[in-house]
């Protein structure tokens, strides 16, 4: 556990903590076959910050749950935008919980590892690679030009590119929660990227 954030345990928490943690280790997110608790069953993730705010960190599990659960963005798109956020981020836990969900969702080893990597994965679908164009600009540029927008514009309509932009936008907050209070990968994961100060 970060030793930057204290624990919220299950015998810690008062009615409105309890009701998000319920929801958060009981809710859809069990499904997606990564470990959400430590071995004293405090939340893993993001979710033991949002517990020591429940008030707001409720509204922000919602908010991720609706961006899986709600949206339009098909989940191949979603997960190639949050691995890029990930990549952006360098977010250790981000990328350890999605690169395996986007392996479920269908995206080939070798299209993560470019991402991983930096790397234009070559997208052979136009949407796929609209997509990563999009959200490495938009990273690295904190603007997106005309030419780009376009051309996703050409391949996805309004309401899914508004929704690329909420998930970009949401998964940074996470990534940012995650570097922040230095929240470490379950017991035995290897980091996906060198940590800060090493060499890339």
């Amino acid at each position: 556990m970060s030793r930057r954030l204290t624990p919220l345990g299950p015998d810690r928490l008062n009615d409105e903590q309890r009701a998000l943690y319920e929801r958060v280790a009981g809710g859809p997110r069990r499904k997606m076959g990564i470990s959400l608790l430590d071995e004293q069953g405090a939340l893993l993730g993001p979710f033991n910050a949002y517990l020591h705010t429940p008030e707001l960190g409720a509204r922000l599990e919602s908010a991720g749950v609706a961006l899986r659960e709600v949206a339009s963005l098909a989940p191949r798109l979603r997960e190639i935008a949050i691995l890029m956020t990930a990549k952006h981020h360098r977010s250790q836990f981000e990328w350890y919980a999605h690169a395996s969900i986007a392996r479920d969702e269908g995206l080939s080893e070798q299209a993560i590892e470019a991402i991983k990597q930096g790397r234009d994965p070559g997208f052979s679908d136009p949407t796929e690679a609209a997509v990563h164009a999009f959200a490495a600009e938009l990273l690295e540029k904190r603007r997106v030009s005309d030419a780009t927008f376009d051309a996703l514009a050409a391949r996805l309509p309004e309401k899914e590119r508004v929704e690329l932009v909420f998930v970009l936008g949401y998964y940074a907050l996470v990534s940012m929660t995650l570097n922040v209070f230095e929240v470490p990968l379950p017991q035995g994961e290897q980091p996906p990227f060198p940590e800060a100060g090493a060499p890339d």
